[in-house]
């Protein structure tokens, strides 16, 4: 804590004079308790404080391409979540791409192995005590012409840096949204009545307005969302981007006979996935148990709650953060995953994930969003009868089985390439002096 409170004081001094962001951390509080507050302020764990801040770019990094400047909430924690593997991801290819990057986290934390990785990556991280309390201004100022590119992640981070990125001549300003936060609050109310909810969702609209009015291109991992802010007249190009820019490896695992039972995966930080678990359990599981005595469902998350916690039993398997090495055998031996997603916004990292590995998705409406065919790629119910019996039947399908897995291993292949990441990106920074080297590996989502 004091470690986080001395890496930018100015953060936690903006949050106790915000009446909004208050509000978020009671509501957070009385729902998830004190572990989700230090996790929404970004100290939940106890990392290095930041170290030096970088000197100017060189004039042999400027030849060899771009020039970004990238800033998110933290360094990308490309094994605990979707957003921070595709942020890696992003990052991996700008590099090979040649372009020079420097990467400056909202909360000027050095967390490994994170910073290590990206460092690895050839990334220079901007972090230290001549950044904190929007003295990173003073640094981008005095580096006139030198940073082509500012890419800003998410609308928290983006509403906090645009207005003073926006004075400065020059820089061409690109958002990744990752999703929609209003709508994502939008849905959640509609479900549960949460007055809270519909409030964010008209808060986080005029942000997300704001903000797409004044950057030159956003990036969104859903055509329904870049269909949804076209609709605003703002003054940013709207692009969709693939979720996870990989190479695919031959896809491995037991062939169908030799596989068994259901398998979640997502972290309980994300209210959706909480939602998700506990409905799946009350309404679909019962009935699938019916059919299926014997039928397993492993719950794979991290920091599961009580609540969570207590579903362990009659089949279900709550196993909360686990190895890499044990969540590759799950999906190796898994017959099908399951999505039961209510609410949420934008494309799910669960969903491509299954796909990328071969292993067909049963899913609703929210989970198969943004996936290009996703009605010809996925099963996707609409209610929980309806998601019981589509799981009965390609559970014991081996015919429908191995359709599914094999269409899902084309879409992927076809929308989730990195070469169309290649192309997109190519559109607003430059094809870059180098080609694309093979993907080092999807890092997986708990």
């Amino acid at each position: 804590m004091l470690e986080a409170l001395r890496a930018d004081p100015c953060r936690f001094v903006g949050t106790l004079l915000d009446y909004r962001a208050l509000h978020r951390l009671w509501h957070t509080w009385r729902s998830r308790g004190t572990a989700a507050i230090l996790a929404e302020l970004s100290i939940e764990e106890n990392p290095q404080f930041a170290g030096v801040v970088p000197d100017a770019v060189s004039t042999k990094d400027l030849r060899a391409g771009a020039t970004l400047l990238v800033i998110d909430t933290t360094l990308p924690q490309y094994d605990r979540h979707a957003g921070g593997r595709s942020s890696f991801l992003y990052l991996q290819m700008l590099r090979e791409m040649g372009h020079q990057v420097f990467f400056m986290p909202n909360d000027q934390m050095r967390r490994e192995p994170y910073a290590s990785a990206l460092e690895g990556l050839g990334v220079t991280l901007l972090m230290g005590p001549g950044l904190r309390c929007g003295q990173w201004k003073h640094w981008l100022r005095d580096r006139p012409g030198q940073i082509t590119h500012v890419v800003l992640h998410r609308p928290n981070v983006a509403k906090r840096y645009l207005a003073a990125l926006k004075k400065m001549a020059g820089l061409k300003i690109l958002y990744f949204a990752h999703d929609l936060r209003f709508l994502r609050e939008a849905r959640h109310y509609e479900l549960n009545g949460d007055t809270f909810h519909r409030s964010e969702a008209e808060y986080w609209k005029k942000v997300e307005e704001k903000i797409i009015s004044q950057v030159d291109v956003a990036y969104f991992f859903s055509d329904e969302e870049v269909r949804a802010v076209s609709a605003w007249n703002g003054g940013a190009i709207a692009r969709t981007v693939p979720l996870f820019p990989v190479n695919l490896a031959p896809v491995s695992g037991l062939p169908y006979a030799q596989r068994a039972g259901l398998l979640f995966v997502g972290g309980f930080a994300h209210q959706p996935n909480r939602d998700a678990v506990s409905w799946f359990a009350k309404e679909v599981f019962p009935l699938v148990r019916q059919a299926l005595p014997n039928i397993e469902w492993h719950i794979v998350g991290r920091e599961p709650p009580p609540e969570i916690r207590s579903l362990a039993g009659n089949g279900i398997f709550v196993e909360g953060g686990v190895s890499e090495a044990r969540l590759e055998m799950l999906y190796q031996t898994t017959r099908l995953a399951v999505a039961p997603l209510r609410f949420g916004a934008g494309v799910k990292g669960k969903v491509v994930e299954a796909m990328c590995l071969g292993v067909p998705v049963i899913t609703t409406r929210v989970g198969a969003e943004g996936i290009p065919d996703g009605d010809e790629l996925l099963k996707v119910s609409t209610s929980g009868e309806d998601m019981a019996r589509q799981i009965l039947e390609t559970y014991q399908r081996p015919d429908l089985w191995e359709s599914m897995r094999e269409r899902a291993i084309q879409g992927v292949n076809k929308h989730f390439s990195r070469q169309a990441a290649l192309l997109r990106l190519s559109e607003d920074f430059g094809p870059g002096p180098h080609r694309l080297s093979v993907d080092k590996g999807l890092k997986r989502d708990q």
